[in-house]
């Protein structure tokens, strides 16, 4: 279980106020936190072994970069967890969780495009892709899904562009639909 140290330096590397060039000092963060140490390093040690963070000079913390290779793999592994969602949501074919999906999907779209940012491009993408997931109502791929977006937000650039296209997962249901798997 995360704790709140881990949250609130997960939080800050996903607003992008922890970079890749920063280095992480354990005395420094819990000065900023106001907490003592020992909570910080261990926050710190438990981000390490998961990836999240790695030991560099001196003993501080920096952001892990990840290469391509591992970049792919992270999201082919979320394209394995979606299109098994897929796959138990076809074959449920539950008119209810469908209006559910087309739901948070409209809703999601409907974005204020004039004071919308990257990060409300992003996290309205992955509200429609965890809904999908959810309705699948498999906790292991959920929780799958949940590792492997917490990576991609933590790993991802720093420089996100806006140009983020959600109206491709209405072309999915569409898909699904025309396959007759599911009806609309």
């Amino acid at each position: 279980e995360m704790c709140i140290r881990d949250s609130q330096i997960i939080d800050a590397i996903i607003q992008q106020d922890i970079g890749p060039d920063d280095r992480l000092i354990q005395e420094k963060l819990a000065m900023e936190l106001q907490i003592s140490r020992t909570p910080v390093r261990e926050a710190l040690m438990r981000l390490e072994q998961e990836g999240v963070l790695e030991v560099s000079n001196r003993g501080s913390f920096k952001l892990y970069q990840m290469s391509d290779a591992e970049v792919r793999e992270l999201y082919q592994s979320r394209a394995a967890i979606e299109g098994q969602s897929a796959r138990i949501l076809a074959s449920k074919n539950d008119p209810h969780q469908l209006e559910i999906l087309k739901k948070t999907i409209k809703f999601e779209e409907n974005i204020e495009t004039d004071t919308a940012t990257a990060r409300t491009y992003f996290e309205a993408n992955r509200n429609i892709h965890r809904k999908f997931v959810e309705l699948a109502e498999n906790r292991y791929l959920l929780e799958m899904f949940d590792i492997a977006v917490r990576g991609g937000q933590i790993h991802a650039p720093h420089s996100v562009g806006t140009e983020v296209d959600l109206t491709f997962e209405q072309p999915v249901l569409q898909r699904l639909h025309q396959s007759g798997l599911i009806t609309i």
